[in-house]
């Protein structure tokens, strides 16, 4: 299980919509492309939960979990995509600031620019037909480095682009204006599914997009619209690393990042550490850009959630799958 959103609340049980990409004992996805051309379409029966817990995301003890599946859909896979990589390039990355990019180790979100290796990791493990894009937010701009911001099998210039980002991190995080100009190289090849994955430490005092000085100012309920509001909806999975706590930046999860991804069909992933842009992560995203994955709604005996609400622990063992370790999903309502 990688993600869970509020669907409604209903009084004693909460109603949640789990997306989920399973995996077979050899590590590969499950797609459901595959369990078609087996003649098999599985059902809410088929979706049996492990050792579902839930502590509050503020602290506090876990307790046992009863859900409880209503429905499942898949989600479409294709062979064809387009993976956009957009990319926070900010000076926090760094341990720097908008008024003063000197790093300070101290202070940086990314010291050792684990980043940089989990994700060229992640280019690494896709299918050779996969197509890749990769766009720099940082400062007031949105940039595509060198030859990156056009959708290319060449794993050279996206590469370079990723290796790249290991030096000159600046200024604030726009984050909505590299969404939208995701949405703008997306729309160039209609003929690929888009999904983009979105890392980001998160916004410092305001996402830059914003700026009066700005041409064009836009916001991320903009950028929202750019994703969602489409025949096809682009999937986001955000990746949110934590800002180190030197730094006097807010901590913890982050409401705005967490809807983007679930009204855009992806996946939100907290990482509280860069230490934990680990293995199973990366096999857990590239399952679901895969896969396609499922969306389970189920009925969870969750009530009164606390302020900072619910962090959920669900393993699944749907159609024989092998549960992914050390994952974990956020809801809130």
């Amino acid at each position: 299980m990688i993600d869970a959103c509020p669907a409604d609340d209903r009084g004693d049980r909460a109603r949640l919509d789990l997306s989920l990409a399973l995996v077979d004992p050899t590590g590969a996805p499950v797609t459901t492309a595959g369990l078609a051309a087996a003649g098999l379409t599985p059902g809410a029966e088929a979706f049996t939960w492990l050792a579902a817990t839930a502590r509050p995301a503020d602290g506090g003890f876990a307790r046992p979990v009863e859900l409880v599946t209503a429905e499942v859909s898949a989600r479409p896979s294709d062979a064809e995509q387009l993976v956009i990589l957009v990319m926070d390039h900010s000076a926090s990355l760094n341990g720097g600031d908008e008024s003063d990019p000197t790093g300070d180790p101290a202070r940086a979100s990314d010291p050792d620019d684990r980043r940089v290796d989990f994700f060229a990791g992640l280019v690494a493990a896709m299918p050779p037909s996969t197509h890749f894009a990769v766009v720099k937010v940082a400062g007031l701009f949105a940039t595509t480095p060198n030859a990156s911001g056009t959708p290319t099998t060449d794993r050279e210039p996206i590469l370079a682009a990723l290796d790249a980002l290991r030096e000159n991190e600046t200024g604030g995080t726009p984050l909505a204006r590299g969404l939208i100009d995701a949405a703008a190289i997306a729309d160039a090849r209609p003929d690929l599914r888009t999904q983009i994955v979105l890392f980001t430490d998160g916004v410092e005092d305001g996402d830059t997009s914003q700026r009066p000085d700005r041409p064009d100012p836009s916001s991320l309920d903009d950028a929202l619209a750019v994703v969602v509001q489409r025949a096809v909806p682009i999937n986001v999975h955000a990746v949110h690393l934590q800002p180190a706590g030197e730094a006097g930046l807010p901590l913890g999860r982050d409401t705005r990042l967490a809807e983007l991804a679930c009204l855009s069909g992806g996946d939100y992933h907290f990482v509280a550490a860069p230490g934990d842009l680990h293995a199973e992560r990366r096999e857990a995203i590239r399952a679901r850009l895969l896969g396609g994955g499922w969306r389970a709604r189920v009925d969870a005996d969750l009530a009164d959630p606390p302020e900072g609400g619910w962090v959920l622990d669900v393993r699944s063992s749907a159609l024989g799958a092998t549960p992914v370790a050390g994952l974990d999903a956020w809801i809130w309502w």
